[in-house]
């Protein structure tokens, strides 16, 4: 319960202990012991971006992806991470944000320095997709039609290729079928771009045919 209690606090200064115990806060011998048996791992040189690079005619990206349940509630916690800072297309899914339509819009109500931000809101709660993009790139949103999930399509212009860059949401509600039929008819919707790849990121949720 201590810990529970104490995982709670956000600021020191609002933490008072009263009529406290030290006997009453302990750690239990079989956690100490599992994590005296754990391994260490030197991280010092490694880089955990290194899966999300994609590399193109000498070209590189770093594309993210983060479900992250409401961008309202998490944009202080976005900010603050030097991880998610270091990409060039920032692929948020569930953002929870809404409007009376489905259409694409774009706005600094979630400004973040050095990136654009493209929105795609939900007529639900839960839902809507976001894509910061790094200032130096150029892109272009396509709209393309996708009747039981959430999707925001973005072409980005590099200097020898350009990418098609698809963040897709698809909520738990939406069935395997109807799941397979809207990312038949996004296909065919992108053969018509003339882009050299196409890369789909996103929440597909379980038993994905991707």
């Amino acid at each position: 319960m201590a810990y529970v209690a104490l995982s709670r606090v956000t600021s020191i200064s609002d933490l008072y202990l009263l009529n406290y115990n030290a006997n009453a806060l302990y750690c239990n011998h079989k956690i100490q012991d599992a994590l005296s048996q754990m391994p260490t791992v030197d991280i010092s040189h490694s880089n955990p971006l290194s899966d999300s690079t994609f590399s193109a005619n000498n070209q590189e990206w770093t594309i993210i992806h983060h479900n992250i349940q409401s961008l309202s509630k998490h944009f202080q916690d976005l900010v603050c991470d030097t991880e998610f800072l270091c990409a060039d297309l920032l692929c948020l899914t569930e953002t929870w944000q809404q409007v009376d339509s489905s259409s694409t819009t774009s706005g600094d109500s979630f400004a973040l320095s050095g990136y654009s931000l493209v929105s795609k809101p939900s007529v639900r709660r839960a839902g809507g997709v976001a894509v910061y993009v790094k200032s130096n790139l150029r892109y272009h949103i396509l709209q393309l039609y996708c009747s039981h999930c959430v999707v925001l399509a973005l072409v980005i212009s590099g200097r020898k290729c350009s990418v098609t860059l698809v963040t897709l949401y698809r909520p738990p509600s939406v069935t395997q079928k109807h799941f397979q039929s809207n990312l038949n008819s996004l296909q065919r919707q992108l053969i018509q771009i003339k882009s050299t790849y196409t890369i789909f990121i996103g929440d597909f949720s379980k038993e994905s045919p991707l």
